[in-house]
Formats: C-alpha cells, sequence, structure tokens
C-alpha cells in the first residue's frame, strides 16, 4: 500500500536557504521560556539580534536542544565552544555545553529522499500553489518518475495545462492518466467533490527497509568524532524535518533495530529532534532516546 508524501514549495525553500547556511533572519528563533511555559518563537528580531550573525541551521538545532536541557534539569548550560571552528582541533566535534560534547546530524525517512526532493520541488512540486479548481484534486506520481537532467519547466507547464484544460472535464474518482503531452510519466488523479477544493500534488511511496542500516552508518560515523571527548558526556542529535513520514516512534523503532544491544562506544545519549514545525514557525521538539543501558524501552518514550 503506497504512502501519501507531500512537501511544499516554501519547505524546499527552506530546507534549501537552511542548508546553505543562509537562514533568513525573519524566520525563527527558538526560545525556551521556561522549564514550566511552552516554548516560544520569536519572529523578526532573528539570529542576527540575538548572536550578531546568521547562524547555520544545525546550529540552531543545538542550541535550541540545549535551551531544552537547560530548562530540564541543567540550570545555566549553554553552547561554551563550537570546536569545529578550530582549525588545529585533532576532533572537531559541533559543540561544548558545560559537560556535555555535541555532534549533529540528521536523516532521511526513505533513502535519497533530499535528493529526490529537488527534482519533483522544480517540477510539478509549487503547482499546488500556482492553479486553482473549483474541486479536489490529488495528483500523485511515483516516487522515481521526475529525474535530474528532465525539463523541469516544461513537464510543469505541461502538467499545468492538462489541469487547467482537461481536469475539469475528467470524471469523479481515480484515474491513471499516462498520455498528457510533454509529460515523460503517468499521473495518479483523484477528481472529488466531497473534499477541499484545490490541487494536491504527492508522490508515492513504496515500502524502505533501510532506515536502521542508514540511522546504524550515520551513528558509527559520528561516534568515531565523539570518542575522543571520553571527559565529557557525548551527545549525538540526530534531526528530521519530515512532517510525513518520520515522527519518534519511527526514529525509535529504526534505532531499536540498529542497536539491540547497546549503543557503540563514543555515543553516551542519543536525543532526537523533531524540527518539521519550522515549516509553520513552530520551535523544534526533543526526545532523549537512550539511558544508560542503551535504547529506552517503549514505554518510557514521550
Amino acid at each position: 500500500m503506497p504512502l501519501w508524501y507531500r512537501s511544499d514549495t516554501r519547505s524546499l525553500g527552506l530546507m534549501q536557504t537552511a542548508e546553505a547556511g543562509k537562514l533568513d533572519l525573519r524566520l525563527m528563533l527558538y526560545q525556551h521560556v521556561s522549564s514550566s511555559l511552552p516554548w516560544g518563537v520569536l519572529l523578526v528580531m532573528g539570529l542576527k539580534a540575538a548572536y550578531g550573525a546568521v547562524e547555520r541551521w544545525d546550529r540552531t538545532v543545538i542550541r535550541a536542544l540545549v535551551a531544552h536541557m537547560e530548562a530540564n534539569g541543567h540550570t545555566g548550560l549553554g553552547v561554551d565552544t563550537w570546536p569545529e571552528d578550530d582549525k588545529h582541533a585533532a576532533s572537531p566535534i559541533d559543540a561544548v555545553a558545560g559537560r556535555f560534547a555535541i555532534e549533529h546530524t540528521s536523516i532521511d525517512t526513505l533513502e535519497g529522499q533530499r535528493e529526490a526532493d529537488v527534482p519533483f520541488m522544480k517540477s510539478i512540486g509549487c503547482l499546488d500553489k500556482q492553479v486553482l479548481v473549483p474541486f479536489n484534486l490529488t495528483i500523485l506520481v511515483g516516487w522515481g518518475a521526475i529525474k535530474k537532467g528532465q525539463d523541469y519547466a516544461a513537464t510543469c507547464e505541461a502538467v499545468k495545462r492538462w489541469i487547467v484544460e482537461d481536469s475539469p472535464h475528467l470524471s469523479w474518482g481515480r484515474h491513471e492518466i499516462d498520455d498528457v503531452p510533454g509529460v515523460p510519466f503517468a499521473l495518479l488523479v483523484r477528481k472529488a467533490d466531497n473534499l477541499d477544493a484545490g490541487v494536491f500534488i504527492g508522490r508515492s511511496v513504496g515500502s524502505d527497509d533501510t532506515l536502521s542500516e542508514r540511522i546504524r552508518a550515520a551513528i558509527e560515523h559520528k561516534a568515531k568524532k565523539l570518542a575522543a571527548w571520553s571527559n565529557h558526556s557525548r551527545v549525538l542529535l540526530i534531526e528530521s524535518d519530515d512532517i510525513a513520514l518520520m515522527n519518534h516512534v519511527v526514529f525509535w523503532e529504526a534505532l531499536q533495530r540498529a542497536y539491540p544491544e547497546g549503543l557503540p562506544y563514543g555515543v553516551d545519549e542519543i536525543w532526537y529532534a523533531d524540527t518539521c514545525g519550522k515549516w509553520h514557525n513552530s520551535p523544534p521538539c526533543f526526545m532523549r532516546m537512550t539511558n544508560d543501558l542503551g535504547v529506552l524501552p517503549v514505554e518510557a518514550l514521550p
């Protein structure tokens, strides 16, 4: 049974600017007000007001984790140094905060997900913002249907033309359209009059059983850097901004499969960062996934 996966233009735009280290100052600054109050989001003032410069996205997430830890039992905790800025450091991890040595990474829910997002968004992923229809029109394409090197602009125009000129004459229900001129892949279409009007673009997702293997590979790689910081509590922060397919339970299950007998040397704690809220100006959520015995039991998860 295929799942629905959807990423919108705004999401991709933020991902691209954030990963390039050019996060817009107007987006947000995460700040934990206190342990008894919810997260507050400071808009407009942004990173420049707080830190004097635009900050890389991974450092923003690390600061948010440290703020979360400070508000939950580690009074006075803050980021002390960014060892990776020291060109002479023997093992340049991302951050040191008090007794914690912190390394950050991110994980795709599906193998090659970020790479697949780019051609999708450059071709038809933005059409739901460009075309209005008085009925519900959901268009689904195969996960790998849109490939690098295709003429994205021409494909976008061809699908847009079909939506405007042909979809109004389509009967209600589900259809597979494989003969749209200028479109080198099939469209799985559902037209309905009992759902919210608009165009909804997505991709079909098959099964992917590589998540635990990829999590293990990422942890093993980062553990080598953290191992040298044995006089600290070594924290690996793993981030996902996938709003559709990932959550802390999915991550926990994959982590448990990856390490049924405990974590590798060099990693004392694993934290999961859910940052999908950045697409609608909400702060990240952090969950500690491990204790001294290894991966936490499911009943201990929040």
